[in-house]
Parts: structure tokens; C-alpha cells; sequence
């Protein structure tokens, strides 16, 4: 059930609509429930107010702001916030002074975040509905402030369905060659990728060492993006398998083929969000 700030702020007990006061410098009597109630719904929606608490925010404190505004749910626990804030963070080493629960207690000081009112939602947090609306607004007024706005690109690739024929190309590679030798390390020799990549839709050239690439996945540091993403789909979804001999289809792998099957690029979509959740940690919930 989703509740708006005022709602959230009934349920709250006197303790914490104290602090939420004492945040936004609230003149009223602190003993007084009801009035604690108006002078923070007057103070902490105010324009002006609102704005200011959140432009002041770090790039920490936005990322894990965004991966609760633009997710479908409405209760969240405490571990899994936990686990957002420590994904927030842009380094990772350890920090003798740092707690993930700080973050989340200066959410819930401002109002931002609150403990379900009955027995069954008591130990979740929930974002103010209202609040969500707001946030938004402030946060893509500040984007566009902070845009670089350049022309528009001289060409650009849209592989409509490619990639699911690339695939097919792949599996039918494997299929007429039986088997692929592999190196010590798992890898194709660059003669069977080479024969690979003259196949597929979308050319790439082989990884060459030392250079610095953006990606993630079990193959990315040997193989080029795109057909990383090929191969590990393909492992992951068992089409293919490394065993000791080589590379080889399986059984579902040799059907595709068989079967002149190609894959469902929805599928292809859902697997390159799951790979890429932890290095790009919003992408989940902004595409969806």
C-alpha cells in the first residue's frame, strides 16, 4: 500500500518525528504530536526547502536515492538497503569510519524514509509516495543544469535483430567444426576467432593485451564486447560447454541448430541487464 508523507508521518512515533523536526529547524512545541506533524509537513515540502536537501546530497547519497525511486516496489528491507548503499559507494576500500547505516538514518532523519506501521511491515522502509514525484523533479532539473549539450552524431547502429542471428552464426560455427580447441587458460585461438568474428553481423577485432576496456562478464577481458556478450550467453543459457577437449554445443545447443531456432532478443535484453547490474548498479531499474 503506497502512503504519502503525511500518512507516514501519523504513524510515526514522537521519537522520530522529533529528529525529523530538528532536521528541517522546526519551530513548535516537541511535545505535541499533532503539531510536530504540521510544522514538518509545512517546513520539509516547502519548494525552497526541498530543493536544497537535495542538491546538497553526494554522488553516493543520489546513486542510492535513484536505485529506490525508480524501483517498481514499495517496502524494502534493511539488509537490502544496506547492500544499495555499499553498491552506492565509488570505492570500495575500507573506511575505519564509514557505516552503510548512516546514510540510511540521515534518510530517515529528513523524512525520506520510513518503518511500516503494522506487524507484518514494522521491519521494512518505505519512501514517501508524494516524496517520489518531487525527487524526481529536483533531480532532472539538476541533470539538465549539468548537461553538456553537443550535435548530434554523423551516423549511428541500430542491429534491430542482428545479435540473435550472431548467435545462430556462433552455434553454427561450433556445429560444423564438432569441437574448438581451447588454450590453457579457456580461451579460442585467435585463428578460430578470427574465423568467428568474419561471421558474425557486426565486426569487431580481437582484444589486443594491456589495453583498458569498460565491461563486465566471465569472457570480457579475452574476447571483444559484443561477442562476449554472445559467448556468455550462450555458456550461461548451456548452448555451449568447456571441457577438456574443447569447445563444444550441448545437447540444447545442437536443437538450435538442428532446429534452425534463434533465440528471443527479450531474452538477449533480460541477460545483458543481470550481467551489467553491478557495474552500471541502476541500469536494472531504469530500464524497467
Amino acid at each position: 500500500m503506497e502512503m504519502n508523507l503525511a500518512d507516514m508521518l501519523s504513524y510515526a512515533d514522537i521519537h522520530d518525528l522529533s529528529r525529523i523536526a530538528t532536521t528541517y529547524e522546526c519551530e513548535c512545541n516537541g511535545h505535541s504530536k499533532n503539531e510536530l506533524i504540521q510544522s514538518i509537513l509545512s517546513t520539509a515540502l516547502r519548494k525552497e526547502i526541498f530543493e536544497k536537501h537535495v542538491e546538497s546530497l553526494r554522488i553516493e547519497d543520489v546513486r542510492f536515492l535513484n536505485s529506490l525511486l525508480f524501483d517498481s516496489r514499495n517496502a524494502f528491507s534493511l539488509e537490502e538497503l544496506t547492500a544499495r548503499v555499499q553498491q552506492s559507494r565509488f570505492s570500495k576500500e575500507a573506511d575505519e569510519g564509514w557505516n552503510p547505516r548512516d546514510m540510511i538514518i540521515k534518510f530517515k532523519q529528513r523524512g525520506w524514509l520510513f518503518n511500516g506501521y503494522s506487524q507484518q511491515t514494522k521491519y521494512l522502509y518505505h519512501v514517501p509516495h508524494d516524496l517520489k514525484k518531487k525527487f524526481r523533479d529536483v533531480l532532472m532539473n539538476q541533470f539538465k543544469q549539468d548537461m553538456a549539450y553537443s550535435g548530434e552524431p554523423n551516423v549511428y547502429r541500430d542491429e534491430q535483430m542482428l545479435i540473435v542471428d550472431d548467435i545462430f552464426h556462433f552455434l553454427k560455427y561450433i556445429s560444423l567444426q564438432q569441437e574448438i580447441p581451447l588454450t590453457a587458460d579457456g580461451t579460442m585461438y585467435k585463428r578460430q576467432q578470427q574465423q568467428i568474428y568474419e561471421r558474425l553481423s557486426v565486426q569487431e577485432d580481437m582484444v589486443q593485451k594491456g589495453v583498458w576496456r569498460f565491461g563486465y562478464g566471465r569472457m570480457f577481458k579475452e574476447y571483444p564486447n559484443r561477442f562476449s556478450l554472445i559467448y556468455d550467453y550462450c555458456y550461461y543459457h548451456h548452448l555451449i560447454a568447456e571441457n577438456h577437449q574443447g569447445l563444444v554445443l550441448t545437447q540444447e545447443g545442437r536443437a538450435r541448430v538442428e532446429e534452425n531456432r534463434k533465440e528471443n532478443i527479450s531474452h538477449v535484453y533480460r541477460f545483458w541487464l543481470r550481467l551489467y547490474k553491478n557495474p552500471i548498479p541502476n541500469v536494472h531499474v531504469i530500464a524497467n
